[in-house]
């Protein structure tokens, strides 16, 4: 909600109103001169702040928009159906009409940002995506040519499949289906296009070391956040889990925590996937610090962890500040604060742990577990066949002598 400026490609300047949840887009006829900026920004600040005080109303679009973009409003008739003319629809015309349609809670906060996000820095950025394409012209040929774009603009790789793979093939998907009653046949863009080979790089867990500074920085610099990072590195959630956590999710006579929805960005919602949804048991450590900090008469409905403002916490602003202010002081190098989840995952692995046990204690499918953390199931300084022996029998010890005989010549020996 709110009110924000735009450039138009034509240099004119327009201001994006959310408002009533939808976004609309409305033309001041004002060129991009500095002085007109400054007269928008003006203007853009009252809109705005009367929108998210409530206080704006039809009147008001009228008001500031006589001429604006919303017939239904200024008592106009409706333009007639889109649909009639749906072969003449681009791709950024049909992405507006995606996102309303797919928005909260047909799918949850922070998948509708990602896309949001998707399509204006990715999909229809102008010079760069494919916004001003019609569908019908999307083709595979188009498709590749986008894709070199991206990746010429030095963007991971993990970026451009998640661009093109994830978040543009939702979108058609969702075109295909909504515009074939209206007589509009779309192939699939995405078929037989080529990518690289990508060398997967492994999760880089912290070192113990430098979890245990993490852990006294929070401890004695930033007290207020030593629990939710405790919980992390001691739970292995992921952080819009724990943000999401309420007083009535902690169960302190049996130690068990509920993880059962997330907050992301501000808004709660359901957890990642159904497998997130989750009970676990609590390290007695983190049963005593989450029963001090607990209040006496807890509000079952009062989220546990909260900023210094008082309201609940945003993972995206103590990953920026927090988090990154600890790694530059300490002097380690840049982690993202997901890394934690890494870290007792592959500890959780290294000590022996089940991998179905660990898939379920964290959330998540032992597929991924044994194609992320295979490196971390069992021991690397001797082949598997002789750890596995020596898992059963344990090692042999040589009198006067400290070394490890291998488990083979030992059963030999014994013959």
């Amino acid at each position: 909600m709110g009110c924000k400026i735009r450039i138009t490609r034509h240099k004119t300047i327009a201001l994006r109103l959310y408002w009533r949840n939808r976004e609309s887009q409305e033309s001041t006829g004002l060129r991009a001169t500095q002085r007109n900026l400054e007269r928008a920004e003006r203007l853009c600040r009252r809109i705005d702040a009367l929108i998210r005080g409530g206080a704006f109303g039809d009147e008001d679009y009228r008001h500031f928009f006589p001429w604006g973009s919303r017939r239904e409003v200024l008592g106009l008739p409706a333009r007639p159906d889109r649909r009639r003319s749906s072969g003449k629809l681009t791709v950024q015309d049909y992405a507006s009409r995606w996102l309303e349609a797919e928005c909260p809670p047909v799918i949850s906060a922070g998948a509708h940002e990602a896309r949001k996000s998707a399509v204006r820095a990715w999909i229809c950025k102008e010079g760069l995506g494919i916004g001003h394409l019609r569908l019908a012209d999307v083709t595979p040929k188009e498709v590749a040519a986008w894709q070199a774009r991206l990746f010429a603009q030095g963007l991971a790789y993990g970026t451009v499949r998640q661009a093109i793979t994830s978040k543009f093939k939702a979108m058609w998907t969702h075109a295909r289906r909504s515009l074939r009653d209206e007589g509009l046949v779309l192939d699939d863009p995405l078929d037989g296009l080529k990518w690289p080979r990508q060398i997967r790089e492994a999760p880089n867990p912290i070192p113990g070391d430098q979890e245990k500074a993490i852990l006294r920085y929070f401890r004695d610099r930033e007290p207020h956040y030593s629990l939710f990072i405790s919980m992390l590195l001691g739970t292995g959630a992921r952080p819009s889990e724990l943000t999401g956590l309420t007083w009535g999710d902690f169960a302190p006579d049996t130690g068990k925590l509920s993880i059962l929805r997330s907050r992301v960005r501000g808004r709660v919602g359901a957890t990642k996937t159904g497998a997130s949804r989750r009970t676990i048991a609590l390290s007695p450590d983190l049963i005593e610090h989450l029963s001090v900090e607990r209040p006496l008469i807890a509000d079952p409905t009062a989220s546990i962890f909260m900023n210094q403002q008082g309201r609940p916490m945003n993972e995206h602003a103590f990953a920026n500040r927090q988090w990154v202010r600890c790694l530059q002081e300490l002097g380690f190098g840049p982690r993202w604060l997901y890394t934690t989840r890494h870290t007792y995952i592959s500890k959780a692995l290294t000590e022996g742990a089940v991998a179905k046990h660990v898939a379920e204690y964290v959330g998540t499918s032992t597929d991924k577990i044994q194609e992320n953390y295979g490196r971390w199931m069992g021991r690397t300084d001797v082949d598997p066949l002789t750890a596995a022996q020596e898992a059963k029998l344990g090692p042999l010890r040589v009198p006067g002598n400290e070394s490890t005989v291998p488990a083979v010549r030992r059963h030999a020996n014994a013959r």
